[in-house]
């Protein structure tokens, strides 16, 4: 129990130590903070009496300037302030009356934002016065020169409007002329429309009586016509209405028109399938009373029309009409013929030289391919040889030699002139052994005649 009493003593003791020097370390740290505001509030007040004092002096110096006379005015130091304020005043804001503040901003106003002093901005302003005071010379000046321009382009106008006006009036005068011409000339016209009229109506109406009488007359003819064939047929009997003169095999009658469609212009024919007839064949169509002539240039004229075979039938066939001549119409028992064509045999041909089917002026041997195509096609047979049982010749233009090329020529030219040469003899022996024989000769004229070949579409 006595230890325990003692040691708790002993805390106690350490603890009221402790506190006693906490305590004493916060009451210097007091002092210390205390006595630093101490000799602050010193200072500050010595600094203040300082202030007084100087501020005491300059009013002092200030109540002896206020009573101390100007020399020259003979007026006090806060007259001659007050004096130069309003005369600054006035030429700054133009009124002597006003504070401090107003002149500061008529000063700032002027500054317009500028650091320069006012002095410096005011010769800035100056020049830029000047400036301005030249360039509004220069527009000055431009602009009296625009209006000597603009005097002289209105001028300019005025003498364009004159003119203008004397022109529209003259042109005015000038379609005024015209506008009577051409009533007058309207008016004449419509004379000459109403003459012309009454004229074409007579010629319409005398012409109309005249096709009157020739239908009137031309029927009466086709009458008559087959009247006349009638009586041929029987006089000359059904060998001779076959044939057309004169006697050339080439030139016989194959068939005969039984039907024709003048509004659709066919015709119909006596041969059908029967007799060798193949679709696209030609037949000129001659009248049984008119033989086959020869012109001034031993040429064969062309028949009365060209048929084309558009249909094959049994016993007939349709064709339709490539080509008529005028004043002769196509009627019953008009005769046809194509050299080439025979229903009772095929005839044997040569053919040789040069030609033309598609009509461009050119003659070549390629072309004569083409004859030999329709001649096979159509039931013919051409051969090489001109021997006795060849019926026609049917021969194109002589083919061409060139000049006999020099002894120095290529050897193929040389080959070519020889070929050229070889064809050319051999034409014209083929047209003497033909001529000697009696044999009928077709040139392409003839030809395309007989066969209606030169309208084939």
């Amino acid at each position: 129990m006595a230890a325990r009493s003692s040691s708790s003593t002993s805390i106690g003791l350490i603890v009221t130590l402790v506190i006693v020097g906490l305590c004493a370390v916060v009451f210097f740290a007091l002092s210390v903070i205390a006595f630093a505001q101490l000799q602050q509030a010193k200072t500050d007040l010595e600094t203040r009496d300082a202030d007084v004092a100087e501020f005491a002096r300059d009013l002092a110096r200030a109540e002896e300037l206020k009573r101390a006379p100007s020399k020259e005015r003979n007026e006090g130091v806060i007259d001659f302030l007050d004096r130069t304020r309003n005369e600054v005043f006035g030429e700054v804001t133009g009124s002597s009356r006003g504070s401090i503040e107003e002149f500061r901003q008529t000063v700032e106003a002027v500054r317009e934002g500028s650091e320069l002093p006012l002095a410096d901005l005011i010769g800035e302003l100056r020049s830029s016065l000047q400036s301005v005071t030249s360039d509004r010379d220069r527009v000055s000046r431009s602009r009296d020169e625009l209006a000597r321009q603009l005097e002289n382009t209105t001028e300019q106008m005025a003498d364009l409007e004159a003119s203008h006006r004397d022109t529209v009036a003259e042109l005015n005068a000038r379609i005024g002329g015209y506008e009577s011409t051409v009533d007058r000339l309207r008016t004449d016209t419509r004379e000459t429309v109403a003459e012309s009229n009454v004229r074409v109506e007579d010629v319409r109406t005398r012409l109309e009586s005249e096709l009157a009488d020739r239908d009137s007359q031309i029927r009466g003819l086709q009458d008559t016509t087959a009247e006349l064939q009638e009586r041929i047929e029987v006089l000359l009997g059904e060998r001779n209405n076959d044939q057309l003169l004169p006697n050339d095999e080439s030139t016989l009658a194959d068939g005969r028109i039984i039907a024709v469609d003048g509004a659709n212009d066919r015709v119909f024919i006596d041969r059908g399938l029967g007799d060798k007839i193949v679709l696209g064949m030609t037949f000129e169509v001659y009248s049984p009373l008119a033989p086959i002539e020869v012109d001034e240039d031993g040429e064969y004229a062309p028949g009365k029309a060209t048929i084309e075979i558009t249909r094959i039938d049994a016993s007939s066939s349709q064709a339709r009409v490539l080509r008529q001549s005028r004043g002769q119409p196509l009627v019953d028992g008009d005769l046809i013929a194509n050299a080439v064509y025979d229903p009772a045999k095929a005839y044997r041909m040569v053919v040789y030289g040069n030609f033309d089917t598609n009509a461009d002026g050119i003659y070549t041997r390629q072309e004569a391919d083409e004859i030999i195509a329709i001649i096979t096609e159509w039931g013919g047979e051409v051969v090489e040889e001109l021997t006795g049982d060849v019926d026609f010749l049917v021969i194109g233009r002589k083919p061409p030699v060139r000049p006999q090329p020099r002894s120095d020529a290529p050897f193929a030219v040389i080959e070519q002139y020889i070929e050229e040469l070889q064809e050319s003899q051999l034409y014209d022996e083929l047209l003497e052994q033909a001529t000697s024989r009696s044999l009928p000769v077709l040139n392409q004229n003839r030809l395309f005649t007989l066969t209606g070949l030169g309208l084939r579409s």
